[in-house]
C-alpha cells in the first residue's frame, strides 16, 4: 500500500493554474499492493456506498496503462466525482509519475479546498478498505458539501470577471475565511472582492457591499419602506389600489448597469423574455434605479399588457428587490441557457467599464537570499515614483508605508491583504518558496518577478528534495509574470530559467560581468543592468535596445556601503530593473536609490551597523552559507582596527552538512568565533548544533582557542558582547525574533553614552 499525502493550494499554483488538491503516492516495491485490481472493483463500492447510481457511467476520463498512474487516476476520478454529486462545478484532474521514484503526483481540481481534501480523504478510504462505514461516511460528507456549494450566480460572475482579466477572490474560501468580516450579508458563499488595490470591489451575490450604505440595507430587509419609497417616486402601489382586472400578470423587469432585462411568468413556474416593453415601464424601474445609485435590481409589476404605456396596462409595482439572485429569478426562463452568464457581464461591467482600472502594478520577488531587502527597495522606488504602494514581506505588512502587522506575512494570506486594499494603487510582494510550494498565488498574473538566486538551503526528504525541483518552484512566480521578469545573471540556476520565461521582456543584471557577456544569454532582448566604470567609479548602467544609459554612482547609493556590500548591490540591480520594466522613470529610480538607507527602521536585521557603542557591531538575518559567506565578505571590507567577532548559529532543523557548511564558510575570516544555539533550536539538543559548528571550524583549521561553546542563545549574545573592545566589530546573525531586542539595548547604550558624555 502506498503512503499518500494531500494538501491543497488555495489559489493557482506551479502545479495548476486551476486551484487543486495535491495527492502524493509513494509506492512500495509492489506499486498494486493494498489497492483494487479493476474499476469495477471500485465502482462497486461506489454503488455499495449510495455514491453511484445503477447505470451511471464511471470512470469518466481513460485510464492510463501504466501502473501507478492507473491507480493515482482513478483515485482521482473518485475524489472528483464525489464533489460533483454535491453541487461543485470541477472537472480538472491530472496525475504525472515519476517512475524511478515511484511516485504519482495527481492533482483534483477544487471549488472550496476543505471539501476538496474530505473528498480525497473519502476516496483513500475506500480505496484502502480503512473506512468504517463509507455510506455513513459519504452521508456526512454530501450535508457538509452542500452547505459549501458556491451559488450559480456567483459561479457566473467568477466566469464574468475572469473573462475580463479581473482578479477575483473568494472571501469565504480558505484560507480567507474570517479574515473579513461583515455584520451584514445578503448570499452565504457569494462573498467576493475583485479587482485589486484602490480597484477593489466587494460583492456579496449582487449586493455591492462595499458601496451599501444604511438606506440601502433598510430597503434590502423592510417590504415597508420599500413601499413607502415607490410612493415617493410617484408610481402605481399595487397595494394603495384595489385591482379586480384577473387578466394581468406578474412581470419582473431587472436592472443591472443600465440594461433592463423584461421577463413574464408564463405557465406553472416557468417565465419567458418579455418584448416590445413599453418605454414607461423601462423609465420606471431605472428611476429606481437611479435614486438608489444603481445597484442591480428587480421590480415586480402587474400589468395587462406591458407592450402599452402604464396607465393603459393597469399597471402597478407589486415590490422591488435589491441584490436579486440572479439564478433564481433567470433559471426558469426556458431556451435561454447564456441569459444567466449575460446578466453577470452586464454587472461586471457596471463595477469595472474600464477593465484596467481593476489592476494595479504587481511585482513579485523571490530567491533564497535578499528578498526582504529588495522589495523594500522596490517600496522606495515606487514611493519615490508618487505611488501609494503596499508591501509584504518577512518584516510584516505595510500599506501606504503605514505598518498594520508585524512577522512574515509573504504568502498568500498577506498577498491578498495587499492586493484586496482600497488604500494601495501598487503592490510588492515577498514570495517565500513554501508559500509558492503548498499553498499557491494569491494571483493570476503580476506585472514584473525577479529571482534573486537559488541555493540548496530549505531541501529536505519528503518535502522539496533537489535544488532542480527548488528551481522549478521558484521558476513557476517568474512564468506568472506578464511584462517582465528579471533574473541574476551571475546564478546559473537562475539563468537556466531564461527558456521559460513567457513575460513581454526578460531583463539579466549582474555585479562581476558585462554588457557583451549578458548577451551570450540568449535571452533575445538586450535588456540588462550591470556595473561599469564611468569617470574613473564604478556606476550603475543600464543597457536597453542598444540604448546605454549610465545611472548613478555605486558610491552614491548609501545601502551599498561604498560597494563594500556587494550582495546589496545585487539586490539593487534587481530592483531598479523592475521598476524600469514598470515604467517608472530613471530619475525615480535614482533619487529612490539615493536616499535607501539600511537602518533599523528600513531593513529591521538587514545589514544594520551601529557604531559610538562601546565596540562596533553588524547585525544580520545571515542564516544559511550563502547569506553568511556574503555577510563574511562584506565585514572583510570594512576598516576595523581591532578584532572581528562572529556570533555563529544554524537553524535547528537543517541538515548536519548545512550546519557544518556554516562553518566552512566563515572560517578563517574572524578573529574569534561564540558557537551557539537560536532561542528556537527546532527539536534538537541546545548543545547539538554549536557542537557541530565548532567541529567544523576547527576542521577548517581554527584554533580551538578561537572558539567558545554557548549553547544558550541569550547567554552567547551576552560573552560576545562582554568580550569586545571599543576598536572590535561584533557579528551577529540573529534570529527574527531577536532584531527588536538587540535593537533597543543598542539604542539604550548609545543614549546612555551620550549623556554620561554631556555629563
Amino acid at each position: 500500500m502506498p503512503r499518500i499525502l494531500f494538501f491543497p493550494f488555495f489559489g493557482p499554483s506551479r502545479r495548476a493554474d486551476k486551484r487543486v488538491v495535491e495527492v502524493r503516492l509513494d509506492f512500495a516495491d509492489d506499486p498494486g499492493s493494498g489497492f483494487p485490481g479493476r474499476p469495477e472493483d471500485i465502482r462497486r463500492k461506489l454503488l455499495g456506498a449510495g455514491i453511484l447510481a445503477e447505470g451511471e457511467a464511471f470512470p469518466l476520463l481513460p485510464l492510463p496503462e501504466q501502473r501507478m498512474e492507473w491507480y493515482a487516476s482513478l483515485l482521482a476520478q473518485t475524489a472528483l466525482l464525489l464533489q460533483r454529486k454535491n453541487g461543485h462545478r470541477v472537472d480538472y484532474v491530472d496525475v504525472s509519475c515519476d517512475s524511478e521514484k515511484k511516485r504519482c503526483i495527481a492533482l483534483v481540481e477544487h471549488e472550496h479546498s476543505e471539501v476538496g481534501m474530505a473528498a480525497v480523504k473519502i476516496a483513500v478510504g475506500i480505496f484502502t478498505g480503512n473506512m468504517h462505514n463509507p455510506a455513513q461516511q459519504y452521508r456526512v460528507f454530501c450535508g457538509f458539501a452542500r452547505e459549501r456549494a458556491l451559488p450559480f450566480e456567483t459561479a457566473a460572475i467568477i466566469r464574468a470577471a475572469r473573462q475580463r482579466n479581473i482578479p477575483c477572490m473568494q472571501l469565504e474560501r480558505e484560507p480567507l475565511t474570517g479574515k473579513m468580516s461583515f455584520a451584514f450579508r445578503v448570499r452565504r458563499n457569494g462573498l467576493l472582492s475583485l479587482g485589486h488595490g484602490t480597484g477593489t470591489r466587494i460583492l456579496d451575490g449582487t449586493f455591492y457591499l462595499d458601496r451599501a450604505d444604511d438606506q440601502l440595507k433598510a430597503l434590502l430587509r423592510n417590504a415597508d419602506q420599500r413601499a413607502a419609497f415607490i410612493r415617493e417616486t410617484g408610481f402605481p402601489l399595487l397595494q394603495d389600489e384595489v385591482r379586480e382586472n384577473g387578466a394581468s400578470s406578474l412581470f419582473h423587469l431587472l436592472v443591472v448597469n443600465g440594461r433592463v432585462t423584461a421577463l413574464a411568468d408564463a405557465a406553472g413556474s416557468s417565465r419567458q423574455l418579455a418584448e416590445n416593453v413599453h418605454e414607461q415601464f423601462i423609465e420606471c424601474v431605472r428611476t429606481i434605479s437611479r435614486k438608489l445609485a444603481f445597484p442591480p435590481l428587480v421590480v415586480t409589476l402587474r400589468a395587462t399588457d406591458i407592450s402599452l404605456p402604464m396607465a393603459q396596462a393597469d399597471a402597478a409595482v407589486v415590490d422591488f428587490e435589491i441584490a436579486p439572485d440572479l439564478y433564481e429569478l433567470l433559471s426558469p426562463c426556458d431556451g435561454e441557457p447564456g441569459l444567466l452568464d449575460a446578466v453577470a457581464g452586464d454587472l461586471v461591467e457596471g463595477l469595472f467599464p474600464d477593465a484596467a482600472r481593476a489592476q494595479i502594478p504587481v511585482v513579485a520577488v523571490t530567491g533564497t537570499n535578499g528578498k526582504t531587502t529588495t522589495t523594500h527597495m522596490l517600496n522606495c522606488i515606487l514611493q519615490s515614483a508618487g505611488y501609494r504602494s503596499g508591501l509584504v514581506n518577512t518584516d510584516g505588512i505595510f500599506l501606504d508605508n503605514k505598518p498594520v502587522s508585524h512577522g512574515d506575512a509573504s504568502a498568500f494570506i498577506g498577498h491578498a491583504r495587499v492586493l484586496g486594499s482600497k488604500l494601495v494603487d501598487a503592490a510588492v510582494l515577498e514570495a517565500h518558496h513554501r508559500g509558492m510550494a503548498i499553498r499557491g498565488f494569491a494571483f493570476q498574473h503580476c506585472n514584473v518577478a525577479i529571482c534573486l538566486n537559488v541555493t540548496e538551503e530549505h531541501l529536505a526528504e519528503g518535502e522539496i528534495e533537489t535544488i532542480e525541483e527548488m528551481v522549478e518552484i521558484k521558476r513557476s512566480l517568474l512564468e506568472r509574470a506578464q511584462d517582465g521578469a528579471v533574473l541574476n545573471a551571475d546564478d546559473p540556476h537562475c539563468l537556466s530559467m531564461i527558456p521559460f520565461m513567457t513575460a513581454s521582456r526578460t531583463g539579466l543584471y549582474s555585479s562581476t560581468r558585462n554588457r557583451d557577456e549578458l548577451a551570450e544569454h540568449g535571452t533575445g532582448q538586450d535588456l540588462f543592468c550591470v556595473v561599469e566604470q564611468h569617470d574613473g567609479e564604478d556606476h550603475v548602467v543600464l543597457y536597453n535596445g542598444g540604448q546605454r544609459q549610465v545611472l548613478l554612482a555605486v558610491s552614491a547609493m548609501p545601502c551599498t556601503f561604498g560597494g563594500a556590500a556587494r550582495f546589496n548591490l545585487e539586490n539593487a540591480l534587481a530592483a531598479m530593473m523592475a521598476g524600469y520594466l514598470l515604467g517608472v522613470s530613471t530619475t525615480h529610480l535614482c533619487t529612490a536609490m539615493e536616499s535607501f538607507r539600511m537602518g533599523f527602521e528600513h531593513t529591521p536585521g538587514r545589514l544594520n551597523l551601529y557604531h559610538d557603542l562601546p565596540y562596533s557591531a553588524v547585525m544580520d538575518f545571515a542564516h544559511n552559507p550563502d547569506g553568511l559567506a556574503r555577510l563574511a565578505e562584506f565585514t572583510s571590507g570594512l576598516d576595523v582596527e581591532g578584532r572581528r567577532l562572529l556570533l555563529i548559529a544554524c537553524a535547528g532543523d537543517r541538515t548536519d552538512g548545512t550546519i557544518a557548511e556554516m562553518a566552512r564558510v566563515a572560517a578563517g575570516k574572524f578573529d574569534h568565533y561564540v558557537c551557539r544555539s537560536y532561542p528556537n533550536t527546532r527539536g534538537r539538543a541546545p548543545q547539538e548544533v554549536p557542537g557541530i559548528l565548532q567541529a567544523a571550524l576547527m576542521a577548517a583549521g581554527v584554533a580551538e582557542t578561537a572558539i567558545d561553546v554557548v549553547p544558550h542563545a541569550g547567554k552567547a549574545i551576552e560573552r560576545i558582547l562582554d568580550m569586545a573592545d571599543a576598536s572590535d566589530l561584533v557579528v551577529l546573525p540573529s534570529s527574527r525574533k531577536e532584531f527588536q531586542t538587540l535593537h533597543q539595548r543598542f539604542v539604550a547604550t548609545q543614549s546612555a553614552l551620550k549623556q554620561d558624555a554631556r555629563a
